[in-house]
């Protein structure tokens, strides 16, 4: 019987050390505090709950348990670990369900790591359950195809006839090669590919670990064990392709990630890399209905269904390959974001939330793809009618989003929809118009005809009631609210009552807005609108792709003001940050309740504040 190296302090830190010098400047491990985390609801296209059992009930449960930046706590890994491979001293078997959690690699990991926090019995236990019964057989790149390796995917190769251990091997060797030019760089280890009965695996399809035998310190005794299950290695050539590479590469990951890498970043890219290599599988299916019903679980939480988020930036234009390796040397979930993604975290939030909706007769962003996807759709139905307002809510955590298709039945007496959101950004898509960004508040016209307000330049914009989709997101834990009812133009028309500001705008830029203050502090007069809980334009790293205006005017002018005083307007990434100071017009009303404006972009309009405060009201 094979032994794999044995599970002591000494050696595990012998063999680390050698890890780190063949991967010195590969990157570090960091520690992060946790946070609290919301409750997730699920429901599907109509509604409905979700089934669990065609998403993933270990990513749910994983998700409620890890930190927020996806450290994994080790009595998390241990209850993993015990859950599959058998009984643990001092970890809970029942706490961990094992439906979804495809591999063993990230339990063993995270205590191979983390050896010196257990104790000897846990280490002998841990060391038991990963005794293998073949020698395995060793493998290296090799090509079959001279164009396997430049053809985005590899063609499944037919090796019924072959023993299932050689099988695999090819399909690991190829996958090797696929993953040496996809990378741009080989397996810093040797890979040993083992085929072993079910019962060694348990529900796992394989798992990956830095195994040997001989004293340490011999490089060619040091190699990466890969264990495919038998039944996967005898089932579905896709599947066993995909499950293949998965594993295989771990071993690629193993000497530059760092060792406390998030599992959205180490399982996320597996399952990615594994299901491209395979062209798609059935693999994959659990993973990716976790991922598309639901996007209300944190990125940064989650483990094998983040395939769908290196689907998505592969989507928007990012070759995945190019940013793996970066992305797990990364201290940190937020700077792998960073890596992954080019755009700001609340637009990266907004696109991924985009996506999950799957609309695609809006628009190609508003559709997720990615190999092996599955039909599953997390979009949660509102009906909106006359007297019957829709009003979903509830706390959303960092790098998430909720969905919605919207139900419109209008009538001549309403034709208006007032939408109003707090502590998210809201995207908006129908058929036949532009996607709307909300921050705060707008009105669309979604009766027949126009809908305008006397002495607007401009209409409402129109929506097609026949088809809305909406979804909220956010790149920080906020607590969600959205607000859509049906109103009369008169109602459409009328200012907000109360203390907030309202604002709209036509022209190069058009937007409702509602929210933030009028103040005049002695100084200056300032007018900061649009700003909603959770999102404040003047906080957020440039550019400011969400809607927002801030006018300052010296006091000493106010009135008729031409290019006065300091003025900036934030509305998306093409005029974010413009200083609209030099040919701008501002019209002040004497008693600071009003305005209008036309800025050098061409856009107009005009504000109405419902009174103005003074500097200790606002700042207290």
């Amino acid at each position: 019987m094979r032994r794999h190296l044995r599970f002591e302090t000494r050696s595990l830190v012998a063999l680390l050390t050698i890890l780190a010098v063949l991967a010195a400047g590969c990157g570090g491990d960091a520690d992060d505090e946790a946070t609290a985390r919301p409750s997730p609801s699920s429901t599907n296209g109509d509604g409905d709950a979700v089934d669990p059992a065609a998403g993933s009930p270990f990513d749910e449960a994983f998700s409620e348990r890890v930190d927020a930046d996806g450290t994994i706590p080790t009595d998390l890994a241990l209850d993993m670990f015990a859950a599959n491979y058998g009984p643990i001293p001092g970890a809970d078997d029942s706490s961990v369900p094992t439906e979804g959690l495809r591999s063993g690699s990230l339990p063993i990991r995270i205590l191979t790591a983390r050896a010196e926090e257990l104790t000897a019995e846990q280490r002998a236990a841990i060391e038991s359950a990963l005794e293998t019964s073949t020698e395995g057989q060793l493998v290296e790149a090799a090509a079959g195809d001279e164009d396997d390796a430049s053809a985005g995917h590899v063609v499944p190769v037919a090796l019924r006839a072959v023993p299932a251990e050689a099988r695999v091997a090819i399909i690991a060797a190829r996958s090797m090669l696929y993953l040496n030019d996809r990378l741009g760089r080989p397996s810093a280890l040797p890979i040993r590919i083992h085929v072993v009965p079910d019962s060694e695996l348990g529900a796992f399809d394989g798992d990956s670990m830095a195994d040997g035998t001989g004293p340490l310190g011999e490089a060619d005794d040091l190699h990466c064990r890969v264990r495919i299950a038998a039944r996967v290695a005898t089932g579905t050539e896709s599947s066993l392709e995909s499950t293949t590479a998965h594993e295989v590469f771990h071993c690629y990951q193993m000497l530059v990630a760092r060792a406390d890498v998030p599992a959205w970043i180490e399982e996320g890219q597996a399952e990615w890399v594994g299901e491209t290599f395979a062209g798609g599988s059935p693999s994959s299916a659990r993973q990716w209905n976790a991922w598309l019903s639901r996007p209300d679980i944190s990125l940064f939480r989650r483990t094998y269904p983040a395939i769908g988020f290196y689907a998505a930036i592969e989507a928007d234009g990012t070759d995945p390959w190019s940013v793996l390796d970066d992305m797990g040397q990364a201290e940190s979930s937020l700077e792998a974001l960073h890596i992954a993604a080019s755009a700001s975290d609340a637009e990266t939030a907004l696109r991924l939330g985009r996506r999950a909706t799957r609309a695609p007769d809006i628009g190609p962003i508003w559709e997720s793809s990615g190999p092996g996807i599955a039909s599953t759709r997390g979009a949660r139905r509102l009906t909106v009618a006359e007297g019957r307002p829709a009003n979903p809510a509830g706390p959303l955590p960092a790098m998430s989003s909720s969905a919605f298709d919207v139900n419109i039945s209008t009538s001549d007496a309403t034709p208006v929809l007032r939408v109003h959101v707090g502590g998210a950004q809201l995207a908006i898509g129908s058929t036949g118009g532009d996607d709307a960004v909300v921050t705060a508040a707008i009105a669309f016209c979604v009766g027949p005809g126009e809908c305008a307000c006397p002495g607007a330049p401009e209409p409402l914009p129109p929506l097609d009631p026949d088809r809305i989709v909406m979804t909220a997101a956010t790149a920080t834990p906020v607590d969600f609210e959205l607000s859509l009812e049906l109103i009369s133009i008169d109602d459409a028309c009328t200012a907000v009552p109360g203390d907030v500001p309202t604002l709209v705008m036509s022209g190069a830029a058009s937007l409702d807005l509602a929210g933030g203050y009028c103040m005049d502090d002695g100084f200056a007069y300032r007018l900061d609108i649009g700003f909603s809980e959770g999102f404040d334009a003047l906080e957020q790293p440039a550019p400011h792709p969400y809607a927002a205006f801030t006018y300052y005017v010296s006091a000493a002018r106010l009135g008729t003001t031409t290019d006065a005083g300091s003025t900036t307007y934030y509305l998306d990434s093409t005029t974010s940050g413009t200083d609209h100071t030099a040919g701008s017009s501002f019209s002040l009303a004497p008693d600071g309740l009003s305005g209008t404006f036309t800025l050098t972009d061409g856009s107009s309009g005009s504000f109405t504040c419902p009174r103005v405060l003074s500097a200790d009201e606002v700042f207290g």
